[in-house]
């Protein structure tokens, strides 16, 4: 007898700690939450119960804190249209709230530490949420496409905003960040197409990818001094943004990260900036003028094409690499002095500056990339380098009002269509270090009659020059090659 007592206190005492500790819910017959252990209290794993309006959840159930609220435990809840958390609560985990379409107002006690991803997204009539000042973590996602939401305030507690914490909150019309937030991460922003302002705080570092992105109307936002990083895209569409100071301590404002502001007036840039991206102003139609800092060593690929307002560049004198199209299609420019340090001018780096008039290059230039110049028709003079060694194929295409081209003695290419369409062309004098002149360089120049080319040329492919164009051979007495190294076009053999 004793025996079979100590076997049933045995499955009894078995029951209960798998009960208490498999972590399965409970819930007393009249609570309409589910529950489960949570470290000193509880985690609200469902809600059963059926409510049209504001839904205050207590601070204990069954005698216990409840400290966390479970992944979808009221998602999809279609009648709740505001909720009172408790103080106590310290976590809200993924998609807890998400798709409640009638949720108006939510309240985040004191307690609370972190709102997990997608906790309330595509709460779509959510207007209004105010955090308390002991959150951490912002998850991924958390608002997103909330987007009836009309302003934030985010306490300096919170070190980053989450990826795409507010995207896409298209009612969104003010946000404020405060003091301690070192972290706006990717798109957290983006897309919140009524935002007109927004207030940084000094402790920001860091402003990620894409972040406010397509914020159409933003036109107020000033980047504190103690910001590091402009991300890519970061400001890409903001095309009511007029005026902008990028701060010393940004080394490099990333690729396309102010593209398409199309009403950007003014850029200030501080000592401190090393690097512009690839496209990283692309078409700022409303650009005028840009006077880059001392420190400046590098412009990206495209970063000021196509902003067709910008008539005044002043470079920086440390200036070293200028990328492919860079300034392209910047008509607005007339006159275009280089620096000295200036080593690499890109492909298309000036193409289509339909007004640009005069071009001043720096003496330690040694290539002048392919179509650098490309279509710049009102170009009239240009100043070689002493150290010139190539003129890439099509770098001055079409510049029908280059009248002369006198070249430096150490040029030795010239490449394919060089010249092509220089319409008004009647003098080139070339120079005896000259071993190559590309296909077509030369061909529909109208107004050129006569050249004469050293026979130091070494490679001369058909149709160098139109077939009406007298060529002479100069012969060049220090080189080794005689005339008849010249491979002559049948034009003007």
């Amino acid at each position: 007898m004793k025996k079979s007592v100590s076997i049933l206190a045995t499955l009894f005492f078995a029951f209960v700690c798998t009960f208490l500790f498999s972590g399965a819910a409970f819930a007393d017959e009249n609570s309409p939450f589910q529950t489960a252990p949570y470290g000193d209290g509880v985690m609200i794993t469902k809600y059963d119960g059926d409510v049209s309006g504001t839904l205050v959840i207590p601070e204990k159930i069954d005698g216990k804190p409840v400290r966390c609220i479970d992944r979808k435990a009221f998602s999809s809840n279609k009648t709740l249209t505001g909720v009172v958390l408790p103080e106590g609560l310290r976590t809200i985990r993924k998609q807890a709230f998400n798709l409640c379409g009638s949720l108006k107002t939510v309240e985040f006690p004191k307690s609370m530490q972190t709102i997990g991803e997608s906790a309330f997204s595509f709460c779509d009539s959510l207007t209004s949420v105010k955090f308390s000042n002991g959150l951490r973590r912002l998850g991924n996602k958390a608002f997103f496409n909330c987007e009836s939401l009309l302003s934030v305030e985010l306490p300096g507690s919170l070190e980053s905003v989450g990826e795409s914490a507010f995207y896409s909150c298209k009612a969104l019309k003010s946000v404020k960040l405060l003091e301690g937030i070192q972290t706006i991460e990717k798109g957290a922003f983006s897309e919140c197409t009524a935002l007109v302002a927004v207030e940084f705080p000094e402790s920001l570092k860091e402003i990620g990818e894409q972040a406010f992105e397509g914020c159409c109307l933003l036109s107020r936002m000033d980047l504190p001094d103690g910001l590091q990083k402009v991300g890519v895209k970061s400001f890409a569409g903001c095309v009511w943004l007029m005026a902008i100071k990028i701060p010393n301590g940004v080394k490099t404002v990333e690729d396309e990260a102010f593209s398409g502001c199309k009403w950007l007036e003014k850029i200030e840039f501080s000592e401190g900036v090393e690097s512009i991206g690839n496209g990283a102003f692309r078409e700022c139609k409303s650009l005028q003028s840009v006077n880059f800092s001392a420190g400046l060593l590098s412009i990206g690929n495209e970063a000021f094409s196509d902003c067709k307002s910008l008539h005044n560049v002043k470079f920086s004198d440390n200036l070293y690499t200028i990328g492919d199209g860079a300034f392209e299609g910047c008509g607005a420019l007339v006159d275009i002095k280089l620096p000295k340090s200036l080593r690499t001018l890109g492909n298309q780096a000036f193409a289509s500056c339909r007004f640009l008039e005069k071009v001043e290059l720096p003496e330690g230039l040694e290539i002048i990339g392919t179509s650098a110049f490309f279509d710049c028709g009102s170009l009239t003079n240009v100043d070689y380098p002493k150290n010139l060694k190539t003129i890439g194929d099509g770098a001055f295409t079409l510049c029908k009002s280059l009248s002369r081209a006198v070249f430096p003695d150490c040029l030795e290419t010239i490449g394919k269509e060089a010249y092509y369409g220089c319409e008004g062309l009647t003098i080139v004098i070339f120079p005896d270090s000259l071993t190559a002149i590309g296909e077509r360089a030369f061909d529909k120049c109208e107004s050129l009659k006569t050249v004469e080319i050293p026979s130091s040329l070494s490679e001369m492919v058909d149709r160098a020059f139109s077939k009406d164009v007298q060529v002479n051979v100069r012969k060049v007495s220090r080189s080794p090659k005689s005339e008849t190294n010249i491979k002559a076009s049948p034009e003007w053999e």
